[in-house]
């Protein structure tokens, strides 16, 4: 007999512990526990649950206006035709819609939709060919968006980052940057 911690296991002669010693006793049955813990306190939902008056909406980011757009990436290739294209673009919360103009700067055509959620937005300092231009990095796409002025691409800028600082949960949400020229 060996005695562990108050319990005694039986061993035979050649000094193994029989099986029929190590047998534990059958599980409780489903029925002795639920009428065991039938007392707990059942979780009610109150009254008034569900029944609350949400807030009202408000978006709090809009911009629109014209643009010219040219696609730089598709995924990781760089597209054959990629001109510069005169686009009437409309932000509103964290969707940017992309539309095709006519030649007075109408909308007429929607061409793209893009979501601003986990997307990166900086002024293309590095694209030399044409001033004020903003790069996009969303979703499978690189897009490059021209403003008129500097005034103009500031203020997309703005109002660009603002939607996809907002776009992202507090956890995955990126530190403001504000843009300051030299």
């Amino acid at each position: 007999m060996l005695a562990s911690d108050g319990f005694v296991v039986p061993i035979s002669s050649d000094g193994r512990i029989p099986v029929s010693s190590l047998a534990l006793s059958s599980p409780p049955s489903y029925w002795e526990t639920a009428i065991k813990y039938q007392g707990w306190p059942k979780i009610e939902p109150r009254p008034e649950q569900g029944q609350e008056a949400l807030p009202r909406y408000t978006c709090s980011v809009f911009r629109e206006g014209c643009v010219n757009r040219k696609t730089e990436l598709v995924g990781n290739w760089r597209p054959y035709l990629r001109p510069w294209k005169r686009t009437f673009a409309h932000l509103r919360g964290t969707a940017l819609r992309l539309y095709a103009v006519d030649a007075e700067d109408v909308p007429r055509l929607h061409v793209r939709n893009i979501s601003l959620q986990m997307a990166k937005v900086e002024m293309a300092t590095d694209y030399k060919q044409r001033p004020n231009v903003i790069r996009i990095e969303a979703c499978d796409r690189t897009i490059l968006i021209e403003c008129k002025d500097r005034i103009d691409a500031l203020t997309w800028f703005e109002h660009l980052q603002a939607a996809a600082n907002i776009a992202s949960t507090l956890e995955d949400r990126a530190m403001p940057k504000f843009c300051t020229l030299p």
